[in-house]
């Protein structure tokens, strides 16, 4: 099994993971309150991983402000997620809607970096913002 595939799994079972303890906590503890939480558990892997390489921060202006403006849009959504499933929202459906941030991705992709999608991929774009609604109701 190729090492990418491993690791694509890995990351599914990680972020399933994920929205299960999100979800638990956001049944006891504050959205700001988990989102705070989350961030802390995130920086002690950040932290924990740079102690074990050989880490060498890079600074480029235009990639580093990219990073940044990751990080920001990163942490606003995990706010908006812890939000949604405090406020009722069921984890089955909430996480999966979540899931679908490749389409914004995608839709910024075209119109900013000239990237293209073939009418198959635009197929299943459509497909999974179908989707969404049908999850909502």
């Amino acid at each position: 099994m190729p090492s990418w595939l491993i690791l694509s799994i890995s990351t599914f079972v990680l972020w399933g993971l994920w929205g299960l303890f999100a979800k638990i906590a956001s049944e006891t503890i504050d959205a700001k309150s988990t989102a705070v939480m989350q961030a802390i558990g995130a920086l002690i892997v950040t932290l924990g991983l740079a102690a074990t390489m050989r880490f060498k921060l890079e600074w480029h202006a235009s990639g580093t402000t990219a990073a940044l403006f990751a990080g920001f849009a990163l942490m606003l959504g995990l706010i908006a997620v812890s939000a949604a499933l405090a406020g009722g929202g069921k984890a089955s459906i909430v996480v999966p809607i979540t899931a679908l941030y490749p389409v914004v991705a995608i839709a910024l992709g075209v119109t900013f970096l000239s990237e293209s999608v073939s009418p198959t991929q635009a197929s299943g774009i459509g497909l999974a913002l179908v989707g969404i609604v049908l999850m909502s109701r």
